[in-house]
């Protein structure tokens, strides 16, 4: 089988670098030694793109590079006896038809190593020290993982796409990486008070979550970690204080309420919330931010009372069906733009009327405006032809 590799020869020592043309055999034997030379490494893309179905790796080889097994989709078989406690870059990238691994031995596994493989099952024992971004990204099969290593980080992106994966057990982990589960199949997360550090888009697209407890010292739900979780519908947002940009946009939250120990929220928030319905604003924030339910088709009714600005386009195309604003509330541009349902608005505050807070809201009937106003422009309710209007 030796007369099947190319390899070059470093000090006596040999690297094997690839398989010579035409060479047909698909399960290969790495050898101890070639033309009497101690075999030591395999080389960056050594075997990229072949056909070979079984690699067995002896402990002779002390390093392999990245890359070397990238897309090998017929790769089946790994036997990884070998000094090297590393699993490189790339590794296995695109192997689809590797459905296992022995990670027994190894320390460190490197970005992109089992993206896109067929990996059903993971177990990482406590020898693993270091896991990369990417690692397990898009393993389409994977359904169940065993996170026992030293490793309390899970890195960003590690199992983004794993649709399969329905559950994880977050016991020992104390930082969850950037969009490390999004578009996985989670069903249920259950963050305990290890928990210090979750990170953008943690969770995001998990469009089969439906259960979320949030128990640990982290108090920010940070940007997109929920956005587009449609099958999540609540959320106790009990302990947090600060809601990042987009983190439950499109989720399918019904309800929500916000207690006194919310002091932040950040643009977005709930946007695109079609089945939000009702809303309970006692946070500590007394400004709703930018966009913050735009879209929100089914929100007909919000207390505005003790609000002391509202941002632009911050119930665009909402279901409101009236608004009131009460004395000093500041009201960003297309605030309530496009509300098709709204047919009320009582204007207590003595601040300007702008032609594009109610830009396009055809169905007002009703408008009660305080005698305190100075300027109300022309287009301010031109969108609304049958709307009465009352000076109180």
């Amino acid at each position: 089988m030796n007369s099947i590799f190319i390899y070059k020869e470093i000090n006596g020592e040999v690297i094997i670098t690839g398989l010579k043309k035409g060479v047909t055999t698909t399960s290969i034997v790495i050898p101890e030694t070639i033309d009497g030379m101690p075999v030591v490494a395999i080389g960056p893309r050594a075997f990229r793109l072949t056909s070979i179905t079984g690699i067995k790796i002896g402990e002779n080889i002390s390093k392999i590079g990245n890359d070397a097994f990238y897309n090998c989709d017929e790769l089946s078989s790994v036997t990884w006896n070998h000094k090297c406690d590393v699993i490189p870059d790339f590794c296995f990238l695109g192997c689809s038809n590797l459905t296992q691994f022995d990670f027994s031995g190894i320390k460190k596994i490197g970005q992109y190593a089992f993206r896109k493989s067929g990996l059903q099952k993971v177990c990482l024992p406590e020898n693993i020290e270091v896991v990369s971004e990417w690692t397990f990204s898009e393993c389409s099969e994977l359904h169940f993982v065993t996170w026992n290593h030293k490793c309390d980080v899970i890195p960003d992106f590690c199992f983004l796409g794993c649709s399969n994966l329905t559950q994880f057990d977050f016991s020992g982990i104390k930082k969850i990486g950037q969009y490390a589960f999004s578009r996985s199949g989670l069903q249920e997360i259950c963050l305990p008070e290890n928990t210090e550090c979750i990170s953008e888009g943690a969770f995001n697209e998990c469009s089969e979550l439906h259960f979320v407890t949030w128990n640990h010292k982290c108090d920010v739900i940070p940007d997109f970690c929920f956005s587009a979780c449609s099958n999540l519908t609540r959320f106790d947002f009990s302990g947090i204080e600060k809601i990042g940009i987009y983190a439950f946009q499109k989720s399918g939250l019904q309800e929500v309420f916000l207690p006194e120990n919310i002091k932040n929220i950040v643009g977005g928030t709930f946007k695109g919330c079609r089945g939000l319905r009702s809303v309970t604003w006692n946070c500590t924030c007394d400004v709703i931010p930018v966009s913050c339910f735009a879209f929100c088709l089914n929100l007909t009714n919000f207390d505005f009372s003790g609000i002391k600005k509202i941002e632009q386009n911050a119930f665009w195309k909402s279901g409101l069906i009236s608004v009131t604003l009460s004395k000093g509330t500041a009201v960003g541009q297309s605030c309530f733009a496009f509300c098709d349902s709204l047919a009320k608005v009582e204007w207590l505050s003595d601040r300007s009327i702008r032609g594009d807070i109610f830009a396009e809201c055809k169905n007002i009937k009703e408008i009660f405006i305080s005698d305190k106003v100075k300027n109300i422009e022309v287009r301010a309710f031109a969108s609304s032809p049958n709307a009465e209007i009352t000076f109180i």
